[in-house]
């Protein structure tokens, strides 16, 4: 009995040797048609096998293609509020100040019209100044937004006439060196011995230039009929 069980394990140890060597053998096979494959460029299952990767060399970039790479580093810039070149511009000059000279002003027509009744009752008259000087002074809320104060002058034979003037102006474009814009404002006339209601306002005026500037408007009031000037902004 002993001979048999010595025999039939005997037997299994070798199938089993057998087994285990038949099984390396493959595995030593598989791995050398690999190698070859790899070698010289062929293709399995329609991809091609890369080079093995060194990963001792290897950095942390990759690409899409799983081949690796050095990544450059990426330069983050730090983050600064932009600001306007023209918003900049328009805050140095949102305070002005001008200087015009107005034709055929309110007063000046009143004074024509009723020296046409004066020759007809045969009274004197008096002869009005056709021209008003005046000085203006603005400030700008926003682009399209100004208040100001205009202070007008002319005469009327030997009496001269005083306006004040409070007005607001709409820049209906107002760029780095044009603009066209119209205002209106009420306010009061004065001369000697009363005062009376008066207003300006101009229907359409272009003005050109940047911190000096000269500007042309047309509208009616104690400023003139037609209008020139010259502006100073800071």
């Amino acid at each position: 009995m002993k001979k048999i069980l010595f025999l039939l394990f005997a037997c299994s140890m070798a199938f089993a040797q057998v087994d285990y060597t038949g099984l390396s053998d493959s595995e030593d096979a598989a791995y050398a048609e690999l190698d070859r494959e790899t070698q010289d460029g062929d293709t399995l299952g329609g991809s091609v096998w890369e080079q093995p990767i060194d990963k001792s060399s290897a950095s942390s970039g990759f690409t899409a293609d799983a081949t690796v790479k050095e990544s450059s580093p990426v330069s983050v810039e730090p983050s600064t509020s932009s600001v306007d070149p023209w918003e900049e511009e328009w805050r140095k000059r949102r305070i002005n100040v001008s200087f015009f000279m107005g034709f055929f002003p309110v007063t000046s027509l009143g004074a024509i019209i009723a020296d046409i009744f004066d020759e007809i009752d045969g009274e004197d008259d008096f002869e009005p100044d056709l021209m008003a000087y005046s000085v203006g002074v603005g400030y700008e809320l926003f682009y399209l937004l100004e208040v100001g104060l205009m202070v007008d002058y002319t005469t009327i034979g030997p009496d001269p006439l005083v306006s004040v003037i409070p007005r607001i102006k709409l820049n209906w474009l107002n760029f780095k060196y044009f603009r066209l814009y119209s205002y209106a404002g009420l306010g009061a006339i004065f001369w000697d011995d009363g005062a009376m209601v008066m207003f300006n306002f101009a229907l359409l005026g272009f003005e050109a230039g940047n911190h000096l500037s000269v500007f042309f408007e047309g509208g009616w009031g104690q400023v003139g009929l037609f209008t020139l000037g010259i502006k100073l902004a800071f």
